[in-house]
Protein backbone atom coordinates (compact mmCIF):
# COMPACT_ATOMS: atom_id res chain seq x y z
CA UNK A 1 0.00 0.00 0.00
CA UNK A 2 2.14 2.97 -1.17
CA UNK A 3 -0.03 5.09 -2.68
CA UNK A 4 -4.03 6.29 -2.40
CA UNK A 5 -5.90 8.10 -5.04
CA UNK A 6 -8.55 10.39 -4.33
CA UNK A 7 -10.76 12.59 -6.50
CA UNK A 8 -9.12 16.29 -5.96
CA UNK A 9 -12.18 17.79 -5.61
CA UNK A 10 -13.55 15.27 -2.57
CA UNK A 11 -9.82 15.64 -0.92
CA UNK A 12 -10.16 19.07 -0.88
CA UNK A 13 -13.24 19.35 0.84
CA UNK A 14 -12.60 17.08 3.09
CA UNK A 15 -9.59 18.54 4.31
CA UNK A 16 -10.56 22.38 4.28
CA UNK A 17 -13.50 21.25 6.73
CA UNK A 18 -10.77 19.31 8.91
CA UNK A 19 -8.77 22.35 9.37
CA UNK A 20 -12.29 24.86 9.71
CA UNK A 21 -12.70 22.25 12.63
CA UNK A 22 -9.65 22.01 13.98
CA UNK A 23 -9.09 25.75 13.89
CA UNK A 24 -12.22 26.53 15.55
CA UNK A 25 -11.47 23.93 18.43
CA UNK A 26 -8.27 25.87 18.77
CA UNK A 27 -10.33 29.11 19.08
CA UNK A 28 -12.30 27.52 21.66
CA UNK A 29 -9.51 26.63 23.84
CA UNK A 30 -8.15 29.75 23.53
CA UNK A 31 -10.59 31.55 24.51
CA UNK A 32 -10.67 28.98 27.71
CA UNK A 33 -7.18 29.98 28.43
CA UNK A 34 -6.07 31.57 32.19
CA UNK A 35 -5.59 35.12 32.29
CA UNK A 36 -2.37 36.45 32.07
CA UNK A 37 -0.04 36.82 35.13
CA UNK A 38 1.15 39.76 33.63
CA UNK A 39 -1.35 42.74 32.30
CA UNK A 40 0.07 42.61 28.70
CA UNK A 41 -2.24 44.17 25.54
CA UNK A 42 -1.36 40.98 23.97
CA UNK A 43 -2.13 37.81 25.67
CA UNK A 44 -0.63 33.99 25.02
CA UNK A 45 -3.42 33.36 23.00
CA UNK A 46 -3.54 36.92 20.35
CA UNK A 47 -0.98 34.85 18.05
CA UNK A 48 -2.53 31.76 18.33
CA UNK A 49 -5.84 32.98 17.21
CA UNK A 50 -4.74 35.34 14.67
CA UNK A 51 -3.53 31.70 13.08
CA UNK A 52 -6.83 30.01 13.68
CA UNK A 53 -8.84 32.97 11.97
CA UNK A 54 -6.11 32.60 8.99
CA UNK A 55 -6.66 29.16 8.61
CA UNK A 56 -10.85 29.58 8.62
CA UNK A 57 -10.15 32.22 5.85
CA UNK A 58 -7.95 30.29 3.61
CA UNK A 59 -9.75 27.18 4.27
CA UNK A 60 -13.21 28.58 3.10
CA UNK A 61 -11.29 30.44 0.28
CA UNK A 62 -10.10 27.84 -0.98
CA UNK A 63 -13.92 25.89 -0.55
CA UNK A 64 -15.61 28.23 -2.76
CA UNK A 65 -12.92 28.07 -5.54
CA UNK A 66 -12.90 24.21 -5.46
CA UNK A 67 -16.45 24.52 -5.85
CA UNK A 68 -16.43 27.01 -8.77
CA UNK A 69 -14.29 25.18 -10.31
CA UNK A 70 -15.60 22.65 -13.09
CA UNK A 71 -12.64 20.58 -13.41
CA UNK A 72 -11.89 17.75 -11.20
CA UNK A 73 -8.47 14.67 -11.46
CA UNK A 74 -7.44 11.84 -9.64
CA UNK A 75 -4.83 13.29 -7.42
CA UNK A 76 -2.11 10.42 -5.72
CA UNK A 77 -1.48 10.60 -2.18
CA UNK A 78 1.92 8.80 -2.07
CA UNK A 79 3.57 7.17 0.96
CA UNK A 80 0.29 6.95 2.87
CA UNK A 81 1.90 5.16 5.42
CA UNK A 82 4.16 7.93 6.86
CA UNK A 83 0.62 10.15 7.21
CA UNK A 84 -0.91 7.52 9.24
CA UNK A 85 2.76 7.82 11.35
CA UNK A 86 2.65 11.40 12.11
CA UNK A 87 -1.54 10.86 12.64
CA UNK A 88 -1.09 8.40 15.12
CA UNK A 89 2.00 9.73 16.87
CA UNK A 90 0.12 12.99 16.96
CA UNK A 91 -2.92 10.94 18.91
CA UNK A 92 -0.02 9.19 20.93
CA UNK A 93 1.18 13.00 21.65
CA UNK A 94 -2.24 14.10 23.54
CA UNK A 95 -2.79 11.19 25.31
CA UNK A 96 0.57 11.36 26.50
CA UNK A 97 0.30 14.60 27.40
CA UNK A 98 -2.91 14.24 28.79
CA UNK A 99 -1.86 11.79 31.20
CA UNK A 100 1.93 12.52 32.19
CA UNK A 101 1.44 16.44 32.11
CA UNK A 102 5.20 16.62 31.00
CA UNK A 103 4.67 18.81 27.78
CA UNK A 104 8.57 18.29 26.61
CA UNK A 105 9.22 14.93 27.93
CA UNK A 106 6.41 13.70 25.39
CA UNK A 107 7.29 16.07 22.78
CA UNK A 108 11.04 15.55 22.61
CA UNK A 109 10.58 11.78 22.57
CA UNK A 110 7.90 11.64 19.89
CA UNK A 111 9.51 14.89 18.06
CA UNK A 112 12.52 12.87 17.78
CA UNK A 113 10.50 9.38 16.74
CA UNK A 114 9.08 11.18 14.05
CA UNK A 115 11.93 12.62 12.78
CA UNK A 116 14.08 9.75 12.68
CA UNK A 117 11.61 7.81 10.64
CA UNK A 118 10.70 10.68 8.40
CA UNK A 119 14.09 10.80 7.14
CA UNK A 120 14.63 8.87 3.97
CA UNK A 121 18.21 8.59 4.99
CA UNK A 122 20.03 5.36 5.60
CA UNK A 123 19.52 3.72 9.48
CA UNK A 124 23.09 5.07 10.98
CA UNK A 125 24.38 7.11 14.46
CA UNK A 126 24.23 10.09 12.31
CA UNK A 127 20.42 9.67 11.49
CA UNK A 128 19.70 9.58 15.50
CA UNK A 129 21.89 12.28 16.22
CA UNK A 130 20.04 14.86 13.83
CA UNK A 131 17.13 13.70 15.15
CA UNK A 132 17.69 14.48 18.46
CA UNK A 133 19.49 17.21 17.78
CA UNK A 134 16.73 18.81 15.68
CA UNK A 135 14.46 17.89 18.28
CA UNK A 136 16.07 19.70 21.16
CA UNK A 137 16.66 22.81 19.05
CA UNK A 138 12.40 22.73 18.42
CA UNK A 139 12.19 22.41 22.12
CA UNK A 140 14.83 25.57 22.99
CA UNK A 141 12.49 27.38 20.60
CA UNK A 142 9.84 26.69 22.05
CA UNK A 143 10.75 26.35 25.56
CA UNK A 144 12.55 30.23 25.06
CA UNK A 145 9.37 31.59 22.85
CA UNK A 146 6.51 30.48 24.68
CA UNK A 147 7.57 29.62 28.48
CA UNK A 148 10.11 32.70 29.32
CA UNK A 149 8.99 35.53 26.58
CA UNK A 150 4.83 35.46 26.43
CA UNK A 151 4.80 33.57 29.90
CA UNK A 152 2.59 30.69 28.63
CA UNK A 153 2.56 27.01 30.99
CA UNK A 154 2.66 24.05 29.64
Amino acid sequence: MKSIYFSYKTATYVVNAILILAAAYGLFMIYNFQPPVIRLRIGPGYYPALLCVALVITSAISLIKTFKSRDDRVIELPKIVNSLLVIVVFAVFLVSWKITRQFYAVSFILMTILLYFLNPQQNSIGKVVKAVLISLCIQAFVYLVFQRLMYFRF
